[in-house]
């Protein structure tokens, strides 16, 4: 498809509000901003900084700020870079610092794209007779398993009809091992949460979650899909199926109480 420049800048802010809250979550954003904050929550899926265009002159003083915010929690976050952050100095001060790191694309593709049926390949929307089984498999395919609880609440509040996510389930033979879900933006639809259980990869359900999604995504008239992708797993398997890339950028993983530049333990 021709990438335009709304599709990439569909494809920059598709997780914004594309994800479930919890109660103690806090948005921190402006024109230029893009931050989730939430203590409750020990991990980095709800503590990230996903839009951060500052000026060179004073970024330095924001990105502290930041890292006293998290900080202050004991919480591990992300800061995502690419052409969602600026000025071009940041990532030098952040690189140091991170705990690990990887790449990832924007990726986008047309709703009409025809892929083929993977043999022995079936995919299901989640409803209350496979809920369980998605479940099991979104929880052991993303190591979520002690916030159980918390994913079973959000799973059955995408299946409320008002809702504008959808969540699908993959079956190799009958047998329950991927996952993935669509967020259904004003045009487009955002494709997240793809993971199959490493004893069914390279069987085609990655490939059948995306034929899935697509389908119903054109069924609903919608024109374009996109995702962010990682680039050691989901990108090489979405360029064969035809996605072309929108951009690309790299997230930064920060464990938890790690200190920004220049910024010195507190005596004791």
């Amino acid at each position: 498809m021709h990438i335009t420049n709304k599709i990439i800048d569909d494809s920059i802010r598709a997780p914004l509000g594309s994800t479930s809250l919890r109660s103690d979550s806090k948005i921190i954003q402006g024109p230029n901003w893009y931050q989730i904050l939430t203590p409750s929550v020990a991990n980095e899926s709800l503590n990230e900084v996903i839009i951060s265009r500052m000026d060179s002159k004073d970024f330095e003083q924001k990105v502290r700020e930041v890292f006293r915010m998290y900080a202050l929690h004991s919480l591990p976050f992300k800061w995502i870079t690419g052409p969602m952050s600026s000025p071009p100095e940041l990532e030098a001060l952040l690189a140091p610092l991170a705990e690990r790191s990887w790449g990832f694309r924007g990726m986008a593709a047309s709703c009409g794209l025809e892929l083929t049926a993977t043999p022995g390949v079936t995919t299901e929307l989640l409803a209350e007779q496979n809920f369980h089984e998605f479940l099991r498999v979104f929880l052991e395919g993303w190591n979520q398993t002690e916030d159980a609880a918390q994913y079973e609440l959000d799973f059955r509040q995408a299946m409320l009809p008002e809702s504008q996510r959808s969540f699908y389930l993959a079956r190799h033979h009958g047998e329950p091992a991927g996952v993935a879900g669509t967020v259904l933006k004003e045009d487009h639809g955002y494709l997240t949460s793809s993971v199959v259980l490493p004893s069914h990869r390279g069987l085609g359900l990655y490939k059948a979650l995306v034929r899935g999604r697509l389908s119903d995504l054109r069924a609903r008239g919608v024109s374009h899909a996109v995702t962010q992708a990682r680039e050691a797993t989901s990108v090489p398997i979405l360029h064969r199926l035809g996605f072309g890339t929108t951009f690309q950028g790299t997230v930064y993983r920060f464990a938890p109480g790690t200190r920004g530049p220049d910024q010195r333990p507190r005596p004791t």
